[in-house]
Parts: C-alpha cells; structure tokens; sequence
C-alpha cells in the first residue's frame, strides 16, 4: 500500500484529530455553579479569633462569586460579631434569638470574632462557587489540535506540491 492510495484516509484522520480537539476543547471550559450551604453551632468560651474556613471545616476551592454569612442568636442577650474581611471588616450585633447576614467578596482571609464569651451563636455559610473541573482537558485539547492541524497542513502541502510536479 503506498501513500497515494491511503491519501484520504489520513486526511480524515487528521481532521478527526483537529475535531476531537475542538470538542475536548468545548468540554475544557464548562464552568458550574455549586451552591453550598454549611452550618455549625458556635460556643465560644473565650471568644472565637479564627479563620472562617477552620470554623467551617470547608475545603471546596473555586471563584466564590456571591457567600452570605448567617448568625442566628440563640442566647438572651446580644452579641456582638465581628468579623475581618480585608479590608472591609464588619460589625454586627445579633439581637436575642435572631438572625443577622453578611454579605462576603471572598472567604480566604476571613476572621471571625464573637463577644461577649459563653454564648450560643450558630454560624450558616451559603456559598455559590463558580469551578471549572475539566480544566485539565484543555491541554490535551491544545496537543491534539497542535497534531492535527499540522498532520493536515502536511498533507495539503504534499498534495499540492505533487500535483505541481505532476503539471509541469
């Protein structure tokens, strides 16, 4: 079998290559809302001065495009939350059994801290998250359109320039 007969077939399996790049490609840049919600009850004995994803346990990583932070009271008396969001920092004061919300730009640096100590505070955290998880895709995307586009670049220019030698 010689290279002339089979011509066509690998002209069709370079632009499948370049195909099948461009829909791995596709695929590579979906991107998904998650909304997660996440509630624990705070008693804070001496006070809280940690970071909001420790309290939290919360280990999802993404663009966070809109996170609300929820204190329901669940004492008889007010109590006063701070909490550092750089460079924004946030004062509330949860009146008895209530609730109050705030609204964050991001959870990475953000420290909580309730006053007065001894009483009972439950922290909700409703958290939209924007994430890409084929991301990863997108390299081999890139390889095989690389491949393919030059696998059918040199078989266009083989051909041609055969047909040229062939007319003169």
């Amino acid at each position: 079998m010689s290279f002339e007969r089979n011509y066509n077939l690998y002209f069709g399996i370079s632009v499948l290559i370049v195909i099948i790049a461009f829909i791995l490609s596709i695929i590579s840049l979906q991107t998904y809302e998650v909304v997660e919600e996440k509630t624990v009850k705070l008693n804070p004995t001496n006070g809280i001065h940690e970071p909001l994803l420790s309290i939290l346990n919360y280990s999802r990583y993404g663009n966070v495009k809109n996170a609300t932070l929820y204190f329901q009271s669940n004492s008889n008396t007010p109590v006063n939350i701070i909490v550092f969001d750089y460079p924004k920092v946030y004062n509330v004061t949860v009146k008895p059994y209530s609730v109050e919300a705030i609204k964050l730009d991001r959870l990475e640096n953000v420290i909580v801290s309730v006053s007065p100590i001894n009483n009972s505070i439950i922290m909700s955290l409703r958290v939209t998250i924007e994430s890409r998880p084929y991301l990863a895709l997108s390299i081999l995307s890139f390889i095989l359109f690389i491949v393919g586009f030059g696998l059918t670049l040199a078989l266009i220019t083989y051909k041609l320039s055969h047909r040229v030698t062939l007319i003169r």
